[in-house]
């Protein structure tokens, strides 16, 4: 069985999905070309203090330079998703002080299952989730945040000059 169609009226054959198609006007869409996957990603350098629920400050310049059309930034701390869609992102810090606890905020509410806390002030606080957008939310701002109702989270600087201590990375579906 072949996977052939004819369309009298464009003249034209061609396959169409996994079924002959051999009426007048084929049923099937016509292909769509797909979008590619759209990241960006931000950071910041130093030693932060962040008071409980105040954003994480980001300080250096985005990357890619010039942004995909999914994403802006309003400095110093958040990123603006502007197309709908799913996202992941990922995030990083360098706690400083122990129990530190970042979480992400998407217009102003904090994204379940984002929360993560760095028990010790050893090591790498990592952290990521899935958020969807829906196109009633767009633009729609993100924000990595300290949770701690009362402590302040301290971010330390890394070893070396121009290290990053905070790095928050977003991946369009």
């Amino acid at each position: 069985m072949s996977n052939q169609y004819y369309n009298d009226q464009a003249g034209v054959s061609g396959s169409c999905g996994n079924f002959p198609c051999f009426l007048p006007i084929c049923p099937c869409p016509a292909p769509v070309a797909q979008k590619r996957n759209e990241a960006a990603w931000f950071g910041a350098t130093g030693a932060q203090v962040i008071a409980p629920n105040a954003p994480v400050v980001f300080n250096t310049a985005a990357q890619p330079a010039v942004l995909p059309d999914a994403f802006s930034v309003i400095p110093p701390s958040t990123v603006t998703i502007n197309e709908r869609g799913q996202y992941l992102v990922w995030f990083t810090a360098l706690p400083g002080n122990s129990n530190v606890t970042l979480a992400l905020f998407l217009d102003g509410v904090e994204v379940p299952g984002s929360r993560f806390v760095g028990l010790t002030s050893a090591g790498s606080l990592n952290g990521f989730a899935l958020i969807t957008v829906a196109k009633a939310d767009v633009p729609a701002d993100l924000q990595l945040r300290n949770v701690d109702p009362v402590n302040n989270a301290t971010i330390q600087a890394g070893p070396l000059a121009d290290t990053l201590s905070v790095a928050l990375t977003i991946l369009k579906l």
